[in-house]
This record gives structure tokens, sequence and C-alpha cells, in this order.
């Protein structure tokens, strides 16, 4: 019987912008994020073998604080949506138990839409995940990846 569990595929999120003159990161996506981001679309779309059916990105804060992961998806989400696939950003950025949680419920068929694209409830399409590249490798060892890759902080 063949193995009918998603694949999962962690991304980091887009490029940030310049650091501000007080030192702090500055908020959202630099333009190169978001053209990376509206990239996303092409890469993880409707068309592509990647069959997304369901999308989680970690909770932006409120006034801008960490919203990259949010804003890197929120296009492909947006583009996905009319096809039933569920777009989950509700968990905070340190809360890896509940991302493997959230997968779990998706396989489990707790999760509405998630049809691959396709508008149905059948859990068949695979999950994309994109986060903050420190909690990108405990959410892979959290999800029982053997070999967890390494997300290194400057790219």
């Amino acid at each position: 019987m063949p193995d009918k569990s998603p694949t999962l595929y962690l991304i980091r999120h887009g490029e940030k912008p310049p650091k501000q003159p007080d030192g702090e990161d500055g908020p959202g996506l630099s333009e190169q994020g978001v053209d990376r981001a509206q990239a996303l679309v092409e890469v993880f779309g409707r068309n592509s073998p990647y069959n997304i059916g369901y999308i989680l990105a970690q909770k932006p804060k409120k006034h801008g604080k960490q919203d990259r992961p949010y804003l890197t998806v929120k296009p492909l989400a947006e583009s996905l949506e009319q096809y039933g696939v569920p777009f989950n950003f509700t968990i905070e950025r340190d809360h890896v138990d509940k991302v493997k949680d959230a997968v779990h419920d998706y396989i489990k068929g707790k999760v509405h839409g998630g049809g691959g694209g396709d508008g149905g409830d059948n859990h068949q399409g695979n999950v994309l995940i994109c986060w903050e590249h420190d909690a990108l490798e405990k959410i892979a060892a959290v999800l029982g990846v053997d070999k967890v890759p390494d997300y290194p902080g400057k790219r």
C-alpha cells in the first residue's frame, strides 16, 4: 500500500529590509523579499507539481513584528484559497509542538479544506511551512526529521 503521508516543505521567510538607524530590523519584507513571495505563487501554486494542500506560517505579532513568514506565503495562500487550501497563521514562533499538532490534524482530516488545491477535503495535498530560520530547525526535529538541515542566519 502506498504511503499517503504528505510531503512537508519547510522554507524560511523572504528577505528582510536593511536595519533601521536604531539598529533594529526594518518591518516587513525587502523589495527582494516581496518579489520572492510573489514568485512562490508560481513555484508552489495551483499548476505546480508540489500539490500544496495546507499552508502554515508563524503568527505575526502586532505592529509588524515577526510578520515576515506570514508575508512570504500570503500571496500563495490567497491564490490557493479559492481551491480550498487552508492557511494557518495562528501558531506563535516558538510553539513548535503546535506546528507538529497542526500537521497531524491535517493528516487526520481535522483541518477544513486541504484538497491539494482541488477544493476537496481529501487531505492528500502536501504541506508548506514558512517560519523564522532558527525555529525551522526545531520544527524539523519535532516532526521527526533524522538529519535536520542547517538554516543559517545569514542568506
